[in-house]
């Protein structure tokens, strides 16, 4: 469901962008950005699928990076960093992070690199308009996951704190929380930022 959700996403947010850009940067023509099936040829359109890629990875590194800095920021350790199947991931496995500063390193990649390639979209030449903008939709469409969790989260009335361990994560009521670390002898499982909620 995520992933249908995503794809939406993925369209709607293209359509929006480029229609935002036009109206950002009016003196480009629909024609300096759009790519004319016509003439891509075999290897124009290896070249094409070459650079979807590559685009596609920088957009995984980089919105698992800002990740792994608000982990890095909240905790003063550094983040677990792994791949499962077909995603990426940033974790905080041995850290209990409150519901405030968790909303924040679910949404720090999606506002983050999506102001700055919106403020490169700005001043850019044209030929680098289309990666730029790409960029800026992958990341968009790729952070589903990272919205679906911060809606349920804000749903959360009450003080919870997560354990992020990358491929799931686990909520915890402060007493609970309190009490795991207590019995792990308060060596390995932290709480961080107790007073951000």
């Amino acid at each position: 469901m995520i992933n249908l959700i995503g794809l939406v996403i993925l369209i709607g947010s293209g359509a929006l962008f480029f229609w935002l850009l036009q109206l950002v940067r009016p003196a480009l023509s629909v024609d300096a950005l759009q790519l004319s099936l016509k003439t891509v040829d075999l290897d124009g359109f290896l070249f094409l699928l070459l650079n979807f890629l590559g685009i596609n990875l920088l957009v995984i590194i980089l919105h698992e990076a800002v990740h792994g800095l608000c982990f890095w920021l909240f905790t003063g350790r550094r983040p677990k960093f792994g791949f499962r199947g077909f995603y990426a991931f940033a974790a905080a496995p041995n850290w209990y992070l409150p519901k405030g500063l968790y909303l924040v390193v679910g949404l720090a990649p999606l506002v983050l690199l999506t102001i700055l390639g919106w403020a490169a979209l700005l001043i850019t030449p044209v030929p680098w308009i289309l990666p730029i903008l790409l960029f800026v939709i992958l990341n968009f469409a790729g952070a589903v996951g990272d919205m679906y969790t911060v809606i349920w989260l804000l749903r959360k009335r009450e003080r919870v704190f997560v354990r992020d361990f990358g491929n799931r994560m686990c909520i915890y009521g402060l007493i609970e929380a309190q009490g795991i670390i207590q019995q792990a002898g308060g060596n390995e499982n932290k709480i961080s930022g107790q007073d951000y909620f």
